[in-house]
């Protein structure tokens, strides 16, 4: 929106350079509007524009369809820098009807804070200082396609042999190659990409398949957590944990350990437990016992991995976890939804979430809450 009138300012003092007036006298306002029936309708700043993979999404309008698809309350449509696409599109706010505006909305927001909701004196959300403690990332869809693909590979492998699996264990790593396979398959020349840790151990795995279907343990999965992909997960959080601003306090690393001790004579203002509390046996009580560890206003944030990702293909690498004692025996990864439910059934208040994407494929990412 442009204005001129006679009383309107020439231009900045001092600074000409700046001036929003244009040489012929228009004011440049950075408002966005439109004309209807005679009057000018205000949609908001030109400024905070989400400019996200090539779409041009205004706040207004975004909140607008959220409203529409069932949220309800006091919310906002935040931009949040994203390098891949530019901006990522966060809901600060509301709770209510949250789930619906993620099963339905055109426009879906990749990271979710029930708290921190700002605004001025005259109700205008303050986006840019919202967006300030959010964080969100992206992961190479063709590099995770292609580990995907591999996968698929190793299922299809272990199918093909002559031997059955003779044990739980074993069955269960044999269901989990079935819903692979059923769920994707794989080109017939194989993507380019860097082999890990992970491409090593479904190797492995394929390779050892006759001794664990006797019931033979399983080992070769222990350099994977600390390689691409499980370890973006630990880098997720403390990115979380470091754009919210609560590194200045005491923060644990919780481990298996720290779910089944409960509460000692330390508390912690953060507790960061990553791909930890779904190995849990009762993740709620686990989740109560990290709680206790807590100070008041505490946060507990939790990286973790999603099973299906895209419809219904399994994680990557469920396949191989699922040879893992501790991850098959105890349900195996969980779903973003179910773990705020967990969260809330624990007594925690102020859920948050930022998710993890790989092209159309959903990696879980974090989830977080307040004591």
């Amino acid at each position: 929106m442009w204005l001129r009138a006679p009383e309107l300012m020439r231009g900045y003092w001092g600074a000409p350079e700046a001036s929003p007036v244009t040489p012929d006298g228009w004011l440049r306002t950075g408002d966005r509007g439109d004309l209807r029936d005679g009057f000018l309708v205000l949609h908001g700043r030109s400024a905070e524009l989400i400019e996200r993979g090539g779409q041009r999404l205004h706040p207004a309008d975004v909140e607008g369809e959220w409203r529409e698809a069932g949220l309800s309350g006091e919310f906002a449509a935040v931009a949040v820098p994203e390098p891949a696409l530019g901006h990522e599109v966060a809901l600060v706010g509301a709770v209510a009807g949250l789930r619906g505006v993620c099963r339905t909305a055109r426009v879906r927001p990749a990271v979710f804070s029930s708290s921190g909701f700002l605004a001025a004196e005259n109700g205008q959300p303050l986006r840019e200082a919202m967006a300030r403690v959010l964080t969100v990332r992206r992961e190479s869809a063709l590099r995770y396609e292609e580990l995907l693909d591999h996968a698929c590979r190793a299922a299809r492998a272990i199918l093909a042999s002559p031997v059955r699996p003779e044990c739980a264990r074993a069955r269960h790593v044999y269901r989990e190659a079935l819903a692979l396979t059923a769920a994707h398959s794989p080109p017939r020349q194989a993507l380019p990409g860097s082999r890990t840790a992970a491409h090593d151990a479904l190797d492995a795995l394929v390779v050892a398949w006759p001794d664990l279907a006797e019931g033979a343990p399983f080992e070769e999965w222990r350099r994977v957590p600390a390689d691409w992909p499980m370890s973006v997960y630990a880098e997720y959080a403390a990115e979380v944990v470091i754009a919210s601003g609560r590194t200045r306090g005491r923060v644990l690393d919780a481990g298996p350990d720290d779910l089944d001790s409960g509460p000692g004579p330390e508390m912690f203002d953060t507790i960061v437990a990553t791909n930890t509390v779904h190995r849990a046996a009762d993740k709620e009580m686990a989740l109560r016992r990290l709680r206790d560890m807590l100070t008041d206003g505490g946060r507990l944030v939790l990286a973790e991995g999603t099973s299906p990702t895209a419809g219904a293909t399994p994680w990557a690498l469920d396949l191989l976890f699922a040879a893992v004692d501790g991850w098959w025996d105890r349900g195996g990864l969980r779903g973003r939804w179910e773990w705020l439910r967990l969260l809330r059934d624990a007594g925690f208040r102020e859920p948050g979430y930022a998710a993890l994407h790989a092209g159309h494929h959903d990696l879980g990412g974090v989830v977080w809450a307040t004591k």
